[in-house]
């Protein structure tokens, strides 16, 4: 089935072109994650007092929601998290951060980024996950969704082969604290809601800038 995209009153800087035959998943044959080793949030939080949660978390097998609210910090260290079939919703003023992180969502569910906090993630330089940032289950629907005007930056690869990337309230003009360096590989893409996005070359090791709607 062939990708599109749907743009409602927003901006994309640069050529797009459209009409085109749809452009070979360059990704295809990428192995899924292995889950790791099951981890449980509630044993790497600390709890800051005056809504504030601070978790400390290290890579592996999640089966909880990622629910993060209010004044909540993420700290991830280097690794693959995989997220078995679970919710994914940072918002509030939650913050997320990691370098050398891969993200991967197992299910139908959506991965949510809305919060007014900071969300600094950046993927891994090397091993069989170079530069993958975020991905979803290839025969996976649940949708990424991205609703913020500061504080964003992002460095990898959005990999969602069956799924849409959807950017809302999105306004690069309003903050100089977003920063989308990143290809999007992905079925459906959806830019609205006066959103201005401006997705720049990564500054990992992986191919050119590519924005691309796959078949």
């Amino acid at each position: 089935e062939k990708g599109d995209y749907k743009k409602v009153q927003g901006s994309i800087h640069g050529q797009l072109r459209t009409q085109v035959p749809p452009t070979p998943d360059p990704y295809q044959g990428l192995p899924i994650p292995a889950p790791g080793t099951n981890r449980k949030l509630s044993l790497h939080m600390t709890n800051m007092g005056g809504g504030t949660e601070v978790y400390n978390l290290p890579p592996g097998h999640y089966t909880e929601d990622w629910n993060f609210d209010h004044s909540d910090i993420v700290n991830l260290a280097p690794g693959t998290y995989y997220i078995d079939n679970k919710n994914f919703d940072i918002h509030d003023q939650a913050s997320i951060s990691g370098t050398d992180v891969t993200i991967y969502s197992a299910g139908d569910h959506d991965m949510h980024f809305h919060t007014t906090g900071s969300i600094d993630l950046t993927a891994p330089t090397s091993g069989t996950y170079n530069g993958i940032l975020l991905m979803k289950n290839p025969t996976a629907h649940g949708n990424f969704q991205f609703e913020k005007d500061s504080n964003f930056n992002i460095n990898g690869i959005i990999y969602a082969p069956g799924a849409e990337v959807h950017f809302k309230h999105m306004d690069d003009t309003l903050s100089a604290n977003i920063s989308i360096a990143a290809s999007v590989v992905s079925k459906k893409l959806k830019i609205d809601d006066n959103s201005s996005i401006s997705i720049v070359g990564a500054r990992v090791n992986i191919m050119r800038p590519f924005l691309g709607l796959v078949e």
